[in-house]
């Protein structure tokens, strides 16, 4: 169990842990998701943000659940599990769960509850471990007092693999009154609530689900076809229709399908998961990405969002991704306060910290923006965005040449065909050094053509000029052709933001469509 000192535990593999924490990725505007190697650079030092707790709730870290099973594919329990316990826990009033990216640094020997305590702002930490044999589970669940490391509660639940995802209204209820929370009548019906009554149906959900955060073609596609399978074993199961939508969307936006054929599927299911359940928070983020990324309606994709966040409060992407949303209409306070509330639910997410990063910039708060890069390299330092952000921060900040320079030997000693990083290095060698520049931009160039990557590529600013760059995305904009959503922020505009064309253009499709 958790303890006060590092402990063994059996754990999932340690790349599963990344590949979840780079799931969106997306959100930060690249197409890539952060390599695994040991960069050749040495991450900036580092100072710890404190993490503000902005409504006062008592806040729970959800640990990784653990799986002791004789096939890895009986260890989607863990994944099925946590899911629930985090849906139905999130229904009290009071309580805010920790969970996803920011906690799965603490699996196996990094259950230190000190650490958790402190990383993460917690004041109770619930452990879960389970043990599958054959179709029964054995189930362990820790409520934990993080300031002193002791154990309000432990249980032992034993159930079939079909039932055991009921004693989440259990588990939930018992939190409750260990913190002091009444649970009424449509509270208790809401935890005990589940999306589908079909445990297989769940099962394969839960399996494309962890595919799909994997943000790998196969992966996605994979994913795809397990919600197909759930949705022919239940046919009103509302997350699995979600789920395709998602798939569909991220396949586009990734470069695995035009944007012509992946959103209008995406758009199909999700419209689907709406008619099927219209208070499913997950459905209207998924439609508001649409609604944002494709069809660049704005404000739709804003109202989609909200009522996500109203239907939900506690999910941390649908904040980030309406901070995005405002952060694309210049609306940079009100980006600053939403991707903020969004780390709140999932601190240590690396591209909530990077979108963090570019709120906070765009208001000139160097300092935080700084801070939460710092605080990003110091939990995945091999995250390429987090230096993307980094030199952008320091060229708006005005910070010395050295100060650039030394940004830009760091990036250097990565040697990854990035867009994270080639950004920043054909940016600064353009007017310094014209034949590594040009070396830079044909190794961007080569990377993305085979990666089958975006059909308009930000590298084509050098080859059209700012003028033809800006006419070109206006064409892209007008006839609803891809146009990346993060065009106004990217590094290669920064020196053009006085240009006429640049901010005219910026100022139109602020208004969306």
């Amino acid at each position: 169990k958790a303890k006060g000192g590092a402990g063994k535990w059996i754990g999932i593999a340690a790349a599963v842990v990344m590949l979840v924490a780079v799931g969106f990725f997306l959100s930060q505007g690249g197409s890539e998701a952060p390599s695994h190697e040991t960069p050749g650079a040495t991450a900036p030092s580092t100072t710890q943000a404190a993490q503000v707790t902005s409504d006062g709730s008592d806040r729970i870290a959800l640990l990784p659940i653990e799986v002791n099973a004789p096939s890895e594919d009986d260890k989607w329990v863990g994944g099925g599990m946590g899911t629930q316990l985090r849906a139905a826990i999130n229904k009290l009033d009071g309580v805010t769960v920790i969970s996803g990216v920011s906690v799965n640094a603490f699996r196996g020997s990094n259950r230190d509850i000190n650490k958790i305590r402190e990383k993460l702002n917690v004041n109770y930490i619930l452990d879960c471990e389970m043990a599958v044999a054959g179709k029964n589970v054995t189930t362990v669940v820790e409520f934990i007092n993080a300031a002193n490391s002791e154990a309000l509660w432990s249980e032992t639940y034993e159930d079939e693999v079909d039932s055991i995802f009921k004693i989440k209204s259990a588990v939930a209820t018992k939190i409750a009154g260990s913190v002091g929370i009444n649970v009424g009548t449509a509270t208790a019906s809401a935890i005990s609530h589940a999306p589908t009554t079909n445990a297989e149906a769940f099962k394969l959900y839960t399996q494309g689900r962890t595919l799909w955060l994997t943000r790998s073609e196969s992966g996605m596609k994979q994913s795809i076809k397990l919600y197909e399978r759930a949705i022919e074993l239940d046919d009103q199961f509302a997350l699995a229709y979600a789920g395709i939508a998602d798939a569909y969307s991220m396949l586009s936006q990734y470069g695995y399908l035009s944007y012509e054929e992946g959103f209008p599927k995406a758009r199909q299911y999700v419209l689907d998961a709406i008619s099927l359940n219209s208070e499913l928070a997950e459905a209207y983020i998924a439609l508001g990405w649409i609604q944002f990324a494709y069809d660049w309606k704005l404000k739709a994709s804003e109202q989609s969002y909200r009522k996500a966040i109203k239907l939900n409060p506690k999910i941390a992407q649908a904040h980030q991704w309406l901070g995005i949303n405002l952060k694309s209409q210049m609306r940079y306070d009100e980006a600053y306060d939403s991707i903020q509330l969004g780390l709140e639910l999932d601190p240590h997410h690396p591209v909530l910290l990077v979108n963090f990063s570019g709120a906070a910039v765009e208001l000139n708060k160097f300092d935080e923006a700084l801070s939460a890069i710092e605080k990003g390299f110091d939990i995945h330092p091999d995250f390429k965005g987090y230096w993307n952000a980094l030199y952008k921060t320091h060229i708006l900040k005005g910070s010395s040449e050295s100060e650039i320079a030394k940004v830009i030997k760091d990036i250097e000693g990565l040697n990854t065909p990035n867009t994270a990083i080639l950004g920043p290095l054909t940016h600064y060698y353009q007017k310094r050094d014209k034949e590594k520049f040009e070396a830079l931009l044909t190794k961007w160039k080569a990377s993305a053509q085979s990666k089958n990557r975006s059909p308009f590529p930000m590298y084509s600013i050098f080859d059209l000029g700012i003028d033809g760059f800006i006419k070109k995305a206006d064409e892209n904009y007008t006839n609803n052709k891809y146009l990346p959503f993060g065009f106004t922020h990217e590094i290669l505009l920064v020196d053009h933001r006085d240009n006429p064309n640049y901010k005219k253009f910026v100022e139109k499709i602020s208004k969306g469509k």
